[in-house]
C-alpha cells in the first residue's frame, strides 16, 4: 500500500497565539498585538509553501488525518516553558487548511503535539509538521517514529545545504 503522507521542516518557534497572559488573566496588549502579527506572517509563510509544495494528487484530502507537530528547542528557558502546545496546534491547523491539505479541521482524527528541548539532536530551535492521510481502519503512527523521521529530515537538509521554509 502506498503511504499518503507529507511532512514539512519550519525554521524557528511555532508562533501562537494566547502567549502573551502576564500572570492571572491580565493581558499585554503589546505583546498582544505582536503576537498577532507573528501568527499572520507565519500562517501566510506556511500556507503559501504548502500550496506550493504538497502533492497535488493526495491533497486537498478528503479522508481522515493524523497529523504530528514537534517543536524542537534549544534551550528549556523561557520560549519553552511559555508555549502552549495546544495554541501552537491551532496556528499550524489553520495554515494546514489555508494551504490546502485537507478541507475540514473534522477530518483530523489524531493530533500529536510536542515540545522537545535536546541540543545533542538539534541544533536550532524548529518545528515539524507531519500529516498522514488515514486509510478506513488504520490508526496513528507512534510519536518515536515520527521524531525519528523530524531528526532524519532536519540531518538530510543540515547535509545538502537545504534551507527550510
Amino acid at each position: 500500500m502506498e503511504t499518503k503522507e507529507y511532512s514539512l521542516i519550519i525554521p524557528g518557534i511555532i508562533p501562537a497565539t494566547q502567549e502573551s497572559f502576564k500572570g492571572g488573566s491580565k493581558i499585554d496588549p503589546e505583546a498582544r498585538k505582536e503576537e498577532k502579527e507573528c501568527v499572520t506572517i507565519f500562517k501566510k509563510a506556511v500556507s503559501g509553501y504548502v500550496a506550493r509544495d504538497k502533492p497535488s494528487d493526495l491533497f486537498p484530502s478528503k479522508g481522515n488525518l493524523y497529523v504530528a507537530i514537534i517543536q524542537f528547542f534549544i534551550s528549556d528557558k523561557k520560549d519553552y516553558k511559555r508555549r502552549d502546545v495546544d495554541n501552537m496546534a491551532k496556528t499550524v491547523l489553520d495554515a494546514l487548511n489555508q494551504g490546502g491539505l485537507y478541507k475540514d479541521d473534522s477530518q483530523v482524527r489524531t493530533l500529536l503535539v510536542s515540545k522537545i528541548v535536546n541540543l545533542k539532536i538539534i541544533s536550532q530551535n524548529l518545528g515539524f509538521i507531519y500529516i498522514k492521510i488515514l486509510e478506513d481502519g488504520e490508526d496513528m503512527v507512534f510519536t518515536k517514529d515520527i521524531i525519528n523521521q523530524a531528526i532524519e529530515m532536519y540531518n538530510d537538509m543540515k547535509k545538502a545545504s537545504v534551507e527550510p521554509i
